[in-house]
């Protein structure tokens, strides 16, 4: 028998070493592509209850493999066998899928990242329990609808690939809108800036700048916003006033009362996208600068060619005819591309449907109605009129006809 192993107080006849068991399988969360450059770990964002979205067949989480242990040896120095990591399954909830290789889950539909129940989710139709503020940060969502609970607030944006509903108000925020929204608060803040590619729905816009593709309704007022709809705008329940500001629409607009009895400077535009105006004129006026840099072109071609019937250009006058023809043919084809598109951008606004401001009770002075780039301010109070192009000009009709 070997002599046994002194410690410190007492003799050690017999010793092992336990096994080390391996590292159990485990899900990663993987960071949408929207999000590789944020500084924050995704498990992070997860964890603070940002919201998190996915695009289509994009992946949003990998499985790891269990590792092997290492083995132990007993008193007698056999081996402990090694215990492997466990295995795990994928906790598959709804709008995701296993890939083939059992590695990835990936999205099924674009869509916010959910944990429900300990299962992974991706939800095209999402709500978030909160407003858009410290707690969430900035936002972008991809997916059909998003609905936030509260308000979003000063300085923070949204951004949304799909419909939006707001429960409560837009606070000098920035929000952005592939498809249709609702409001169900106020629109309200000199910084509250929302962009709109389908129809907006709200309560109150005041303040603020609003910009639709669509339809704009508003169920009360508009009060010093600037708000611009290539579609309709109707503003008449409640209050149903629009009051200072400027108020754009290349259908039509129909509202309860225009200004008030202070004579507040209200502008109010149909039949034309002001910001289309804008573009058509800038046109109209690079074509026009155009056309005298290419007579004084041609001009210099001219004096040259008048030269070289004499005699052979030197060499600094035949780069200057190279140079001259070279702006000529540059001018001309930048004036043909200018043409095309004015012609164009007319042909629209001569195709427009009839344009007509509506005012179901009263209209005050201080007005300024612009119908076809014609204006006619308000000396008067209109009650009951549908403002409209006529004959080159701006009529009231009785509404009751429209």
């Amino acid at each position: 028998m070997e002599k046994p192993e002194k410690g410190n107080n007492d003799y050690i006849f017999a010793k092992g070493r336990p096994p080390v068991k391996g590292k159990d399988a485990r899900v990663i969360f993987k960071k949408p592509n929207y999000l590789r450059d944020h500084p924050s770990d995704i498990g992070q964002l997860i964890r603070e209850n940002k919201i998190v979205c996915y695009e289509k067949d994009e992946l949003v989480a990998e499985k790891t493999e269990p590792t092997n242990g290492i083995s132990g040896v007993d008193v007698f120095s056999g081996e402990i066998p090694d215990p492997r990591g466990k295995l795990i399954t994928f906790p598959v909830g709804k709008g995701v899928q296993i890939t083939e290789d059992n590695r990835y889950l990936k999205a099924l539909h674009s869509g916010k990242l959910e944990i429900i129940e300990g299962k992974i989710n991706v939800l095209d139709v999402a709500k978030y329990e909160g407003g858009i503020n410290h707690n969430s940060g900035n936002v972008i969502f991809k997916g059909k609808l998003l609905e936030i609970t509260e308000s979003l607030e000063h300085g923070f944006t949204l951004d949304v690939e799909g419909d939006l509903i707001v429960n409560k108000s837009i606070e000098n925020a920035v929000v952005k809108v592939t498809g249709n929204a609702i409001v169900r608060g106020l629109i309200i803040g000199e910084n509250a800036k929302v962009f709109v590619m389908g129809n907006l729905n709200c309560e109150i816009i005041e303040n603020a700048k609003v910009v639709v593709d669509g339809n704009l309704y508003i169920k009360n007022y508009i009060i010093d916003a600037d708000c611009f709809a290539r579609g309709n705008i109707t503003v008449t329940e409640k209050k149903g006033l629009i009051l200072g500001g400027k108020t754009v629409s290349s259908g039509t607009i129909r509202v309860n009362e225009a200004g008030s009895e202070l004579n507040t400077r209200t502008d109010i535009y149909v039949g034309f996208w002001e910001e289309f105006m804008e573009e058509l004129l800038k046109f109209k006026k690079e074509y026009s600068e155009n056309y005298s840099k290419l007579n004084d072109v041609k001009k210099g071609l001219y004096k040259l060619e008048e030269i070289e019937i004499k005699r052979e250009l030197c060499i600094k006058a035949k780069g200057i005819k190279t140079n001259l023809l070279k702006a000529k043919k540059d001018l001309s084809e930048r004036m043909e591309e200018l043409f095309e598109k004015i012609n164009t951008m007319q042909k629209t606004i001569d195709a427009s449907p009839d344009p007509k401001l509506t005012v179901l009770r009263k209209a005050y002075p201080g007005v300024i109605v612009n119908i076809n780039n014609q204006q006619l301010t308000l000396q008067d109070i209109f009650i009951n009129k549908t403002f409209r192009f006529f004959d080159d000009k701006i009529v009231a009709d009785d509404a009751t006809k429209f």
